[in-house]
């Protein structure tokens, strides 16, 4: 069987560390052959979703 079209999902923590953290998470599983990078705020003490919001948008565009 092909692996050909099956995506690889990589999931960064965006509650903790710093944007060049996330841009090397994210590189890192690049190289490793990701397509898809999904990005977590949950328990990162962010307070209502305006700020899981604006997380997800500076971890966006670290990783971009």
């Amino acid at each position: 069987k092909s692996w050909d079209g099956f995506g690889i999902e990589a999931r960064i923590d965006g509650q903790r560390g710093t944007p060049d953290d996330w841009r090397k998470s994210a590189d890192e599983w690049r190289e490793l052959g990701a397509t898809h990078i999904s990005v977590t705020t949950a328990r990162g003490g962010l307070e209502g979703p305006d700020a899981h919001i604006q997380r997800i948008r500076a971890v966006w565009e670290a990783i971009s």
